[in-house]
């Protein structure tokens, strides 16, 4: 479970909480970083042990087109975490943000998620060069991303959710809509 702790302090951040026996006593087993105000956890369900959670954590990236945002990995139930920076490629490059992947989830080894992808401030955009949410996924363990909905760009269509059929990872099922906001031609604020 991700967890905000409560505290009389200010500076509150998510952890990761643990129970093996359906929520009688709980573990706390992300206090070795600070997820700060975000938190969106995974499990893998063929393997239990294998967790990831995306966070904007304190700990700063490297790269410097990088977000706050990190992807942690565990392959021990969250004994010990690995910080992945994660990498993605829009869709085209008008389409570029930083990765900050939401409603995480593992299927068939893979992880999926959905990713905003926003225009450059102050660039005149066509409408079909609106922000938008992709379906994004990750062959290699959550290092690199790539969209595989693009088709629904050109059409101006934003994922809203998704469904990965586990026993056929290859179908797909999303709910997807225009923008939730209407079109002003000119200026694209952000």
């Amino acid at each position: 479970a991700c967890a905000l702790p409560l505290s009389s302090k200010g500076g509150q951040s998510y952890t990761i909480l643990r129970s093996s026996d359906a929520g009688t006593h709980w573990q706390n087993v992300g206090n070795t970083f600070g997820l700060g105000t975000s938190c969106d956890l995974a499990v893998n369900p063929a393997n239990s042990s294998d967790i990831y959670v995306v966070g904007n954590t304190a700990v700063q990236p490297t790269a410097s087109n990088a977000a706050s945002y990190m992807l942690w990995h565990s392959s021990d139930g969250g004994n010990t975490w690995t910080a992945i920076l994660p990498s993605i490629t829009p869709p085209t490059v008008q389409l570029a943000s930083p990765w900050q992947v939401q409603q995480i989830s593992v299927v068939g080894g893979n992880l999926y998620g959905l990713q905003w992808f926003s225009v450059p401030s102050g660039v005149l955009q066509p409408r079909t060069m609106q922000a938008q949410m992709r379906l994004v996924m990750s062959m290699d363990e959550g290092h690199t991303w790539k969209v595989i909905d693009s088709h629904f760009a050109s059409a101006n269509q934003s994922v809203h959710s998704y469904a990965i059929d586990p026993s056929n990872t290859q179908t797909f099922y999303e709910l997807i809509d225009s923008m939730y906001l209407p079109y002003h031609p000119g200026m694209q604020p952000m």
